[in-house]
């Protein structure tokens, strides 16, 4: 099964044999334990590249708006939540990977991983987590751009095809300023 463009029913192939490989995250995990279960399958690390080695990371994050009406109470929440105990117990109950290396000193989740060598994988690229730069190339632009063409177009203020090559010709000029 050739997957050329993006999808995220990759899973479904994966599960009726027709795909051999899938990119995905620990947060999936369970869900294909699931899927999964009559399949022979496991999980490796991303090969190492010419440069280094290294895998993506990201994630969620604990926010304290300035406008919140109870700011000391969200910042206890927030010190607990960074707690190891507590973010031992989230990774484990989530499926998502600790934010602190000082989890992997906790009984429970060091028997966690023995337990679930297909999340240890995940855990132990931590090692060689970066955070993945934002790229954005303009894309809140374009999508404007393109919109407001759609709009003159369907509104008939202008022909489609002169709407679409006008922002095409924007939002190449603004692709062409990221270059340099």
């Amino acid at each position: 099964m050739n997957l050329s463009t993006f999808t995220s029913d990759y899973d479904v192939a994966f599960a009726s044999k027709r795909l051999a490989m899938a990119m995905d995250g620990p947060w999936d995990l369970p869900r294909y334990n699931e899927l999964l279960k009559d399949l022979d399958w496991s999980v490796a690390p991303l090969p190492a590249g010419p440069a280094k080695r290294a895998t993506i990371v990201g994630g969620e994050f604990l926010t304290v708006f300035k406008q919140c009406q109870h700011p000391k109470e969200a910042w206890e929440f927030v010190k607990w939540m960074m707690k190891p105990e507590v973010q031992a117990m989230w990774a484990m109950k989530s499926g998502y990977l600790p934010v602190r290396r000082s989890v992997q000193n906790i009984p429970a989740f060091r028997d966690y991983l023995s337990k679930n060598p297909k999340y240890k994988v995940f855990v132990d690229e931590l090692e060689y987590g970066v955070a993945q730069k934002p790229i954005d190339y303009g894309g809140l632009e374009i999508s404007r751009q393109v919109a407001e063409a759609i709009e003159q177009a369907t509104t008939g203020k202008i022909d489609p095809k002169t709407a679409l090559d006008k922002s095409a010709a924007k939002s190449n000029k603004l692709l062409e300023s990221f270059k340099k």
